[in-house]
Protein backbone atom coordinates (compact mmCIF):
# COMPACT_ATOMS: atom_id res chain seq x y z
CA UNK A 1 0.00 0.00 0.00
CA UNK A 2 1.18 3.45 -0.97
CA UNK A 3 2.02 5.14 2.13
CA UNK A 4 0.21 9.22 1.78
CA UNK A 5 2.97 11.57 3.61
CA UNK A 6 0.14 13.15 6.01
CA UNK A 7 -1.09 10.05 7.14
CA UNK A 8 0.17 8.48 10.30
CA UNK A 9 0.36 4.66 10.41
CA UNK A 10 -2.09 4.19 12.95
CA UNK A 11 -4.54 6.57 10.52
CA UNK A 12 -3.90 3.99 7.61
CA UNK A 13 -4.14 1.00 9.92
CA UNK A 14 -7.75 2.18 10.40
CA UNK A 15 -8.68 2.94 7.19
CA UNK A 16 -7.76 -0.24 6.01
CA UNK A 17 -9.82 -1.53 8.59
CA UNK A 18 -13.13 0.44 7.82
CA UNK A 19 -12.93 -0.57 4.13
CA UNK A 20 -12.40 -4.46 5.12
CA UNK A 21 -15.90 -4.07 7.53
CA UNK A 22 -17.02 -2.41 4.37
CA UNK A 23 -16.30 -4.81 2.15
CA UNK A 24 -17.18 -7.51 4.12
CA UNK A 25 -20.90 -5.70 4.85
CA UNK A 26 -21.56 -5.60 0.80
CA UNK A 27 -20.21 -9.02 0.48
CA UNK A 28 -23.01 -10.19 2.89
CA UNK A 29 -25.39 -7.74 1.27
CA UNK A 30 -24.75 -9.34 -2.20
CA UNK A 31 -26.11 -12.63 -0.25
CA UNK A 32 -28.92 -11.70 1.04
CA UNK A 33 -29.99 -9.58 -2.79
CA UNK A 34 -29.58 -12.92 -4.70
CA UNK A 35 -31.17 -14.90 -2.06
CA UNK A 36 -34.46 -12.12 -2.76
CA UNK A 37 -37.11 -13.35 -5.43
CA UNK A 38 -36.52 -11.13 -9.12
CA UNK A 39 -39.79 -9.75 -9.15
CA UNK A 40 -39.01 -8.28 -5.42
CA UNK A 41 -36.44 -5.97 -7.20
CA UNK A 42 -37.77 -6.03 -10.81
CA UNK A 43 -41.42 -5.68 -10.91
CA UNK A 44 -41.35 -5.22 -14.97
CA UNK A 45 -40.13 -8.89 -14.99
CA UNK A 46 -42.60 -11.86 -15.54
CA UNK A 47 -41.98 -15.21 -14.62
CA UNK A 48 -42.12 -17.54 -18.11
CA UNK A 49 -43.90 -20.13 -16.61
Amino acid sequence: MKQHPELTRDQLARIEATLKRIRCGLGKFDVELSQEPTHFFCPEVRDAN
